[in-house]
């Protein structure tokens, strides 16, 4: 996984994460938004560079704190129920529970092929896409309901749903693949 592809996908979560914020602000701020959007127009023509680097750092950190707080959530709810029992006892060398998992993940990360490991990275991008998505536009749905917006904030939710969806089947497919990687390794091993 590339540096640029991490950044792309934070800055992707980011974009998305921004609507629901401006809707939050739009509807529960006494901020004047014809007044800052009137001055961000005059801004980006002055100074187009500076402001588009500034959107691009929020919008960013703003992915950050979203990517973060979706992590955070998954580890508190959902480790124990679908990643933990996968690693119960596979590995041959843990004394604590916690290193099964880490024991099996360093050996498939440091002796299955590239292109197995190239793919394992791809799901993990797809975790977090999905993972940030799920969050992003169930926010964006249930804002919409204090606009009025029913139907669009059905539709808003029903995607945050399909993502929830797509996100539970890939990690559950992820650490299905680290295990596999990690007993093909350990059937080489044992062969040799």
């Amino acid at each position: 996984m590339t540096t640029t592809a991490l950044i792309a996908e934070v800055l992707v979560i980011g974009f998305v994460a921004i609507i629901w914020l401006l809707l939050t602000l739009l509807r529960f701020s006494q901020l004047d938004f014809a007044g800052l959007i009137k001055f961000a127009e005059i801004g980006f023509s002055k100074w187009p560079i500076i402001q588009s680097m500034l959107m691009i750092a929020v919008v960013y950190q703003l992915g950050l704190m979203v990517n973060w707080f979706t992590a955070a959530l998954v580890k508190h709810l959902f480790m124990k129920k679908w990643r933990d029992p996968i690693f119960e006892n596979k590995s041959e060398k843990t004394e604590k529970k916690r290193s099964s998992y880490q024991m099996i993940r360093a050996q498939v990360l440091t002796k299955c092929s590239t292109e197995f490991v190239n793919d394992l990275y791809v799901d993990l991008s797809i975790i977090r896409l999905s993972r940030g998505a799920t969050l992003n536009f169930f926010l964006i749905g249930i804002i919409l309901i204090f606009f009025k917006k029913f139907m669009i904030a059905l539709l808003m939710i029903f995607i945050s749903i399909i993502c929830f969806l797509q996100f539970r089947n890939r990690f559950q497919k992820y650490y299905n693949k680290i295990l596999c990687g990690y007993e093909v390794t350990n059937q080489n091993n044992n062969n040799k």
